[in-house]
């Protein structure tokens, strides 16, 4: 019996430590199952960005040729009333706007110029256009700003796993485990039947 006892010490004094080494490798496990997650959560938001990153693109070309448009607009709708009051202009008569009664150089005709309902929905439409291209910054910048805090986890993850000790496997801590409590338990039952044997050889 003392010998099946000294065999058994060894192994059985491993049980402690191999329930603390399973326990963090357990949480190692976690880790790089949470670490994995987050590498495919960045995936999908690298997707979302890029998506509308070129929403804000299009929305600020958009925004680009409304105002450009609208300038083309008023430039010609300027000509237009330009070349109205210039009709009725007559020399030795003063002009409504400078006071001049002499007219040189009046302006000419400009066909097809555009009204004041025409500018109205210019400005509406470039109203609009900035309306949508202000969005789809805010939008974009959300999922920017989302991305780099997903970035962030993932790098302190990757830290926390690199700086870890490096554990046996899952399976085999618990192999060893389960070899530790059986010497565990045939420890407890040599030792008792050692106890029995002295008990009765001091009753004889």
């Amino acid at each position: 019996a003392s010998e099946e006892i000294e065999a058994l010490q060894a192994p059985a004094a491993q049980l402690e430590a191999l329930g603390l080494r399973l326990i963090q490798a357990e949480a190692q496990a976690k880790a790089q199952a949470a670490l994995q997650a987050d590498r495919r959560e960045l995936e999908a938001a690298d997707r979302t960005y890029a998506a509308l990153a070129r929403t804000a693109d299009a929305a600020r070309s958009d925004a680009e040729t409304q105002r450009s448009e609208l300038e083309t607009l008023e430039t010609r709708w300027r000509q237009g009333q330009a070349a109205v009051l210039a009709a009725h202009l007559h020399d030795g008569e003063a002009c409504p706007v400078c006071g001049s009664a002499s007219h040189p150089a009046p302006a000419g005709p400009a066909p097809e110029h555009p009204g004041e309902d025409a500018l109205q929905r210019g400005r509406a439409t470039l109203r609009t256009a900035e309306t949508a291209l202000d969005s789809a910054r805010e939008r974009s910048t959300a999922a920017a700003q989302a991305r780099a805090h997903i970035a962030a986890r993932i790098e302190a993850r990757e830290q926390a796993i690199d700086s870890a000790e490096r554990l046996p496997a899952l399976d085999e801590l618990r192999a060893q485990l389960t070899v530790a409590q059986a010497a565990q338990d045939g420890l407890h039952a040599a030792r008792s039947r050692l106890a029995d044997a002295e008990t009765a050889l001091a009753a004889v």
